[in-house]
């Protein structure tokens, strides 16, 4: 299915051969352990096409139950579906119908994966715990942006990253849990990437503070300008979940953790800046910035709109531990860059907010016709 194979040798418990596929030739060993079949390839991590191709191969022997589907989508009739699946080699033209017609190559291995990512996975992933210790990587955001709605596709990632990271941009309001395709949102935010990296990240920060657990409760239970260790943020969360195990909550931490390592939400936002030695977490830092965009900043407040009902707030009320959301409890802005950026954006040619900061008044008003959306519409215009 994936090229033409060579065995180059046979030994009782391995077999070495050759992969051809296009102008390339992979050797591989296959050999047998404790009743497992292993496969090893070389020097192919550069081709994520043929990657990808063999993952498929694997989804398809693991879940094939011989219905015969993919034998219809054959153009040459190179497959035989009995008790095993048969290929002709002298027919089959590497086309790939039979593991693409759908998504995984296989109705049961499809019907397995649609549930990935969604409501309907098992409970333990639809917890605090849903990303296991993997945090949202730079690379991830990357490839889903670069790649658009074929980017589980082209990816190396086991399945155990794939739930997290599936999880991970459902949260980040990037994925339709339901169709596993890019919202509006994504593909605005495809758009705009990468000139301005630490803006997507801020919106990605601003929708995570309302999807997922533990974003949330670092941001309301950890203060701005405090240091800690990472035994002493799993101590602090063990106080908010008593009823949750250990396990869980150190799962959940580890994945924050390694998030602010992997992308810009550490070293640029310094949402969690962390210092290391060698790859070892010695303390993490909660410093925050006043480098945020105003455009960022208003899709902030847009965001806590639609999540209160409300369309006027106070600055003071931003700054309350009690307020859900918002550019300080996210970021850390100060309160003078804050009321800048304010204005800025009442005199900004689209009037995305009206503000009284005059005397003791300290009132914003925001606009009855736009949403978070029409915000990062206006960012797309601007900042791609």
């Amino acid at each position: 299915v994936v090229g033409d194979i060579l065995c180059n040798q046979k030994t009782p418990n391995n077999i070495y051969g050759e992969l051809k596929t296009g102008n390339r030739v992979y050797s591989f060993i296959l050999s047998k352990d404790n009743k497992k079949e292993i496969v090893e390839f070389y020097n192919i991590n550069d081709n994520i096409d043929v990657l990808n191709k063999i993952k498929r191969v694997l989804y398809k022997s693991t879940f094939c139950i011989h219905c015969g589907a993919c034998k219809a989508e054959c153009p040459t009739g190179a497959l035989k579906i009995t008790s095993h699946i048969q290929i002709d080699n002298d027919l089959c033209t590497h086309c790939g119908n039979c593991i693409y017609f759908i998504n995984r190559g296989c109705l049961v291995s499809n019907s397995i994966y649609e549930n990935v990512g969604g409501v309907s996975m098992n409970k333990r992933t639809g917890g605090i715990d849903r990303y296991s210790t993997f945090g949202l990587r730079e690379e991830w955001l990357s490839s889903f942006l670069n790649f658009g709605d074929q980017w589980l596709e082209k990816n190396n990632l086991g399945p155990k990253q794939i739930f997290a990271v599936l999880h991970w941009f459902i949260d980040a309001e990037l994925l339709d849990p339901k169709t596993k395709k890019s919202t509006p949102l994504g593909n605005y935010l495809r758009r705009i990437y990468p000139k301005n990296n630490p803006f997507i990240w801020s919106i990605i920060w601003n929708n995570l503070y309302y999807n997922s657990s533990v974003v949330r409760w670092y941001c309301d239970h950890v203060d701005w300008g405090t240091v800690f260790i990472k035994k002493e943020l799993k101590e602090k969360i063990a106080l908010s979940y008593p009823n949750l195990s250990k396990g869980t909550l150190s799962n959940s931490i580890d994945a924050l953790i390694n998030t602010f390592d992997r992308s810009s939400l550490g070293n640029n936002l310094k949402i969690g800046l962390l210092d290391k030695k060698g790859n070892i977490v010695k303390f993490i830092r909660k410093i925050g910035t006043d480098d945020i965009h105003p455009l960022a900043v208003a899709y902030s407040l847009y965001k806590a709109a639609e999540y209160t009902g409300r369309r006027d707030f106070t600055v003071s009320e931003l700054y309350s531990k009690e307020f859900e959301g918002g550019p300080y409890k996210l970021f850390g802005i100060s309160r003078d860059k804050l009321e800048r950026i304010l204005r800025g954006l009442q005199e900004d040619k689209e009037q995305m907010l009206r503000v009284d900061l005059v005397a003791d008044l300290d009132n914003i008003y925001l606009r009855e016709d736009l949403s978070s959306l029409d915000i990062i519409k206006i960012a797309e215009g601007r900042l791609k």
